[in-house]
């Protein structure tokens, strides 16, 4: 794992009144993973995003889903700030989580800042890896 320190922490945070994310810029062989802390589902959804190294990952699970035309309604927490979803990452969301232990998912609409082209580009070159490092898809 990558050590993150609190500036790093705290710029993954909301941009705008829409929950948009600000992302740091990766290390050449990081990449994002999504922290869901437990809960229940139905109950609020907090979670976090860190980096680590592609290449000494931790375990993690990675989600594919499609995107689709529905909005982005439903409100979790990243890193305690407020972001929206579409409705079915929320509901895979909802019922990936467990009580007691945080899980380690890679979402690549959380997971990679999509706003930046450059970063974009190289982590799409990189899917392949992620998922094939996944202990489940």
């Amino acid at each position: 794992m990558l050590p993150m320190d609190k500036e790093r922490e705290g710029k993954v945070q909301e941009n705008s009144r829409f929950g948009a994310l600000d992302y740091c810029p990766l290390k050449d062989s990081g990449f994002r993973i999504l922290i869901i802390d437990p809960g229940v589902e139905g109950s609020e959804i907090n979670s976090s995003i860190q980096e680590f190294d592609l290449l000494e990952p931790p375990q993690y699970n990675a989600v594919s889903y499609v995107w689709g035309h529905e909005p982005a309604i439903h409100q979790i927490h990243v890193n305690k700030k407020p972001t929206f979803i579409r409705p079915n990452l929320f509901q895979a969301l909802q019922r990936m989580r467990t009580r007691k232990h945080p899980i380690y998912l890679w979402v690549d609409s959380l997971c990679i800042n999509q706003s930046n082209e450059g970063e974009r580009s190289i982590q799409v070159k990189r899917m392949a890896d992620i998922y094939q490092n996944a202990k489940n898809v």
